[in-house]
């Protein structure tokens, strides 16, 4: 596995701690290497040294024999993203692993770096013979990539363009780490069982869908990053729509990813497009009071750290119900769930998993383990990411370009003064 990017943040926070584990459950294949790629100029030592500084804050009651194991699994390549003889070097370096074990390795590619990075990492893995196999027969080559999948729908199309020149759709494994939660794989494991409340699974029984993802915490150190995204494309536009996807879609014919990936890209294409005059009574959207004063922020920020959207779907099986996406952070309260209300008056409540140190290294280690064995379940499609631009572009082009249409409001943080106004 090449990480790019192995000294920011994402590794440190939840791609080490998840590989760490699955070493010391033996959950890695026998023969196995971590190649870190940053621009620090480092060599192996200087690199375990701060692995094992990422395990001891990251990871509870690591015993040493398992990170003496590990550290001895890691080596660095020191690199820039933007400079070709780095990715001459890097293939030089897994061409000498191969040789060491007498194989053709499968190799898994990390890109733990901004989307800007993408186009140059690409190329020059295409130009130094990275992206390809190394041998016919056996030697897969994937690469994993992590959410945000562009600004926009436009940019959206743009990266798959980009990934299509040098991959297959079969090799690309876009993280959505909300689809490796427990709860939303036990709703995945009881649509495929048919027991996901039997017969009553319909507009005929169901009054409305509610998916909320309400935080007590708020932008914190996130501000110049967060104040570029908002709550739609942070929480919304990825998370929110995938949930929906598991809890409406078809049951597939067949147990397979790619049945599985198609029917949840169907419920998303079926999301009706929120007309531009409809967008002052189907969504909300409001601004925690502080939120301009954070660093990074903007003094005259309209971004959004609250957002309430009354959606529909266009098939027959759930037309007329109303689906209620609800997210924000500084809410006084920190709920994740999905409220499904019953037409006999009754509710039934999923709770979905909180974010924490821990569970981001569960959620991780399935991540890692499912693309080492190659299964795409648990993993976004070029279809699923292009029908959820499709319904997130007219409601932020509509908050952004218009907002007289859709005012953005204000309210306290750490209180329950936006729902007062957030009806229905």
């Amino acid at each position: 596995m090449v990480a790019f990017g192995v000294t920011g943040d994402l590794m440190r926070l939840k791609v080490i701690p998840a590989l760490f584990a699955l070493h010391a459950h033996g959950d890695l294949p026998e023969k196995f290497r971590l190649v870190g790629f940053s621009r620090r100029d480092w060599g192996d030592e200087e690199f375990r040294t701060y692995i094992r500084g990422v395990i001891i804050e990251r990871v509870n009651d690591a015993k040493e024999v398992d990170v003496a194991t590990f550290l001895n699994l890691l080596h660095f390549q020191s690199g820039d993203f933007s400079n070709k003889e780095s990715y001459v070097s890097l293939k030089h370096t897994v061409d000498a692993l191969d040789a060491s074990w007498g194989v053709c390795t499968n190799k898994i590619f990390y890109f733990a770096v901004a989307p800007g990075f993408y186009r140059s990492i690409i190329e020059d893995m295409s130009l130094s013979g990275l992206s390809e196999g190394c041998s016919q027969e056996d030697g897969w080559t994937r690469i994993i990539i992590e959410k945000p999948f562009g600004h926009d729908g436009v940019e959206a199309e743009r990266l798959e363009k980009l990934l299509a020149t040098s991959f297959q759709e079969e090799q690309i494994y876009r993280i959505d780490h909300y689809l490796a939660k427990e709860s939303l794989r036990t709703m995945l494991e009881s649509r495929l069982g048919g027991d996901f409340f039997g017969e009553t699974w319909s507009a005929e029984n169901v009054e409305s869908i509610t998916i909320r993802l309400l935080e007590d915490i708020g932008v914190e150190k996130r501000g110049g990053f967060y104040d570029t995204v908002g709550a739609l494309r942070d929480v919304g536009q990825n998370h929110m729509l995938e949930i929906l996807a598991l809890l409406v879609m078809e049951r597939p014919a067949y147990r397979t990813a790619k049945a599985i990936r198609e029917k949840r890209a169907d419920a998303l294409e079926a999301l009706e497009i929120i007309a531009h005059e409809d967008m002052s009574t189907k969504t909300i959207r409001a601004q925690y009071d502080g939120y301009r004063d954070i660093s990074g922020v903007a003094p005259d920020s309209i971004t959004e750290t609250y957002f309430k959207i009354r959606a529909s779907l266009r098939s027959a099986h759930w037309l007329g119900v109303p689906i209620i996406l609800e997210a924000g952070k500084r809410l006084g309260e920190s709920r994740k769930e999905v409220v499904i209300h019953f037409k006999n008056g009754t509710d039934t409540v999923i709770r979905i998993g909180s974010e924490n140190a821990v569970q981001y290294s569960e959620e991780y280690k399935h991540l890692l383990l499912e693309a080492i064995r190659g299964d795409q379940t648990l993993f976004v499609s070029k279809r699923e990411v292009e029908a959820m631009w499709r319904f997130a572009d007219p409601i932020v082009r509509a908050w952004y370009e218009g907002t007289e249409r859709v005012p953005l409001h204000t309210y306290q943080p750490d209180t329950s003064d936006i729902y007062t106004r957030a009806g229905w």
